[in-house]
């Protein structure tokens, strides 16, 4: 039986309220609670994370803030005189819609158990119950206490983290695979789910695209396409080393990005 911990974590601010009373409902305490998460991951995790290259305190509280959700929220008991209240809540995993197609794409190299459990995984909701109570005094001081299931989120979080690192590999190994020719003046190179900002002709197509990490890159093509201003696009291409400009007067030495296919998704 996995262990769910007792914890205790309070803010000061001014709570401004008729009846001076803690909500579960309140963005205040959703986020009260999800900052008692963070402290539990970050107390129980352990340093072993550290070893692949990620930044776990960071990487804990990026996780816990964009990708849990804290729903179903029922209040389960109050008690007026403490100023305090019993909140039964479920925390779902929304995770990003690029990650979870690269796990369909990568499903088909897994067997169907391993595929599963992994959607399995992510697709877990845990049960998470705690408390709030408002101290005495005009500056209030609100607690959470309550028991937190780390261990299931520290399961989906430390899959989501390598997977999401492994995926990032794949795709740079993807964009920087070169093929080079004989002279190795010409190379070769793809990029996968790429935007197209926009494009402009002269003497030929100019085409700017842009990348996951907000990189621009412009190519060239003399072929006609039907180019759709902000669709994704996978695109293949040339990279020459040229001495001349596009109407053949000489110029110093530069690189020409010719299209050589483009796929669109």
């Amino acid at each position: 039986m996995k262990a769910k911990l007792f914890s205790l974590l309070a803010i000061t601010f001014l709570f401004i309220c008729c009846n001076n009373q803690p909500d579960c409902n309140d963005s205040d305490s959703i986020d009260l609670a999800k900052e008692l998460i963070i402290q539990e991951m970050n107390e129980n995790i352990g340093k072993s994370m550290t070893l692949f290259g990620v930044n776990i305190e960071s990487n804990i509280a990026e996780f816990v803030n964009n990708y849990i959700e804290i729903k179903s929220i029922r209040v389960t008991g109050k008690e007026k005189e403490l100023k305090k209240c019993d909140c039964a809540t479920q925390i779902e995993f929304n995770l990003p819609e690029d990650f979870l197609e690269q796990i369909d794409k990568q499903s088909e190299k897994l067997d169907n158990f391993a595929a599963n459990s992994v959607k399995n995984l992510f697709s877990s909701k845990l049960d998470y119950e705690y408390s709030l109570q408002l101290s005495e005094g005009e500056e209030k001081e609100l607690f959470v206490e309550g028991f937190v299931p780390t261990e299931e989120i520290q399961e989906v979080f430390m899959a989501f983290t390598m997977l999401n690192k492994r995926f990032s590999e794949m795709n740079k190994d993807n964009s920087e695979k070169t093929v080079k020719n004989d002279n190795s003046s010409i190379v070769q190179k793809k990029l996968t789910d790429v935007k197209l900002l926009e494009f402009d002709w002269y003497e030929g197509y100019h085409l700017t695209f842009v990348t996951k990490e907000g990189q621009e890159i412009k190519i060239y093509t003399g072929d006609e396409y039907d180019f759709q201003k902000e669709a994704i696009y996978d695109v293949e291409y040339k990279i020459e080393i040229m001495n001349t400009d596009l109407e053949g007067n000489n110029t110093e030495s530069h690189e020409l990005l010719t299209l050589i296919n483009l796929s669109k998704k």
